[in-house]
C-alpha cells in the first residue's frame, strides 16, 4: 500500500487559477481533489512500471500560494513547467503547455498531464505520461503513455 508524507497545505482556489491561466490548460477535477489531501506528497515506496523504464516517483509537484517566498518554492508546477518551456510543447507559437509535469521522477523526468489530444477549452481529460527529459527537445517532447486518466495513474503506483 502507498503512504504518502510530507504533504503541503493546500493551494488557494486563487491560486489554482493562477496557474490554470498562466498554463492554458485545467486541472482535473480528479487531480485537484488529489492536491487538496496530498499537495506535493512523495509516495513511498512509489514506483511505477512506464513503457520507457520502472521509474520512482520522489514527489508530487505542489501547487505553492507564495511560491517566490517558500521553501520548496522550485518544485512549484508553475515554475517547473515555466523552466522546462518550449521542451513541453509541440507548437512553438503556443503560450501555455501541451504537457504538464505533476511528478518528478528519480534521474530528471516528469509524470505529465497530456494535453495534446484535447483542447484547452474542452472538458477532455489529459492522458498521462512519462516525459523523457533526455530525448526531449524545444517543439520536440517525447512522451510514453503511462495511464489513461489521473486516477488509473494513482492505480497503478507500486501496483
Amino acid at each position: 500500500m502507498t503512504e504518502w508524507n510530507n504533504a503541503l497545505p493546500a493551494p488557494s482556489d486563487a491560486r489554482i487559477v493562477e496557474v490554470e491561466n498562466a498554463l492554458e490548460q485545467r486541472f482535473p477535477t480528479d487531480f485537484l481533489m488529489f492536491v487538496q489531501e496530498y499537495n506535493g506528497a512523495a509516495p513511498e515506496p512509489g514506483v511505477i512500471k512506464t513503457p520507457i523504464r520502472e521509474a520512482k516517483i520522489t514527489r508530487f509537484l505542489p501547487i505553492i500560494d507564495d511560491y517566490a517566498d517558500h521553501a520548496d518554492g522550485w518544485a512549484d508546477i508553475q515554475v517547473v513547467a515555466d523552466e522546462l518551456g518550449a521542451r513541453l510543447v509541440t507548437n512553438m507559437d503556443r503560450t501555455g503547455v501541451d504537457l504538464l509535469p505533476i511528478a518528478a521522477l528519480f534521474g530528471g523526468d516528469f509524470i505529465v498531464l497530456d494535453y495534446r489530444h484535447g483542447s484547452p477549452d474542452s472538458d477532455d481529460e489529459p492522458s498521462v505520461g512519462h516525459w523523457d527529459h533526455e530525448r526531449s527537445d524545444d517543439g520536440k517532447p517525447v512522451v510514453a503513455p503511462v495511464a489513461p486518466t489521473f486516477a488509473a495513474l494513482l492505480s497503478a503506483i507500486d501496483r
